[in-house]
């Protein structure tokens, strides 16, 4: 991960996931994973896993205490995924997506 904190997976020289992790506010010690993809081919095979584990500890490493992300309410897949690495609910975000589409903040502490 370059100092930025974009993440890219190659499977040789195909890219086939990336995260981009960022500090948000250094005084509270919040940040966010602002995008995380997995090409079809190559989800369900622990990828996306692997790369918001390396974005979490990018941040860790940086002094982040408090990592938030945002997520489609019908995305099930991310929502489990986030989960499964201790993200929880936060707060609903009317409209996030555009008119009538809104989105789910979840958030994760990080530990020391």
């Amino acid at each position: 991960m370059d100092r930025q904190g974009f993440l890219v997976a190659r499977a040789g020289r195909e890219l086939v996931g990336y995260v981009v992790a960022r500090r948000v506010e250094l005084r509270r010690g919040l940040g966010e994973i602002s995008s995380v993809a997995v090409a079809p081919a190559y989800r369900r095979q622990g990828l996306g896993t692997r790369l918001l584990e390396a974005g979490l500890a990018y941040l860790r490493q940086r002094g982040v205490r408090v990592v938030r992300l945002q997520v489609a309410p019908e995305n099930a897949a991310a929502r489990l995924l986030y989960q499964r690495l201790g993200f929880r609910p936060s707060r609903d975000l009317p409209h996030y997506y555009g008119p009538g589409h809104h989105g789910l903040e979840m958030e994760k502490v990080l530990e020391g």
